[in-house]
């Protein structure tokens, strides 16, 4: 199942950090909710990289480059995973 991210300019779901461990399980969780469309995912370490460069298992769920937090677009939801 390919599950794009989206790239409108309404407000958004955004995932901040999403080059950690925990950043990329909840991701992956949120790629395949069904109820759930994830339109940006930030990174300030790996910005401009492709998500599945640190996520492989992602590979064929999204092709989108994430972007630094500086570049965001208005929000409905802000997912903040941290590993604490």
């Amino acid at each position: 199942m390919k599950k794009e991210l989206s790239s409108h300019d309404d407000p958004c779901n955004r995932l901040v950090g999403a080059s950690g461990y925990t950043g990329g399980e909840v991701l992956r969780l949120l790629l395949f909710h069904s109820q759930v469309e994830i339109s940006q995912v930030t990174s300030e370490s790996h910005a401009g990289e492709y998500v599945y460069q640190q996520h492989p298992n992602l590979r064929k769920c999204t092709p989108s480059n994430s972007s630094a937090n500086k570049h965001s677009s208005p929000v409905n939801v802000l997912f903040l995973p941290a590993a604490r």
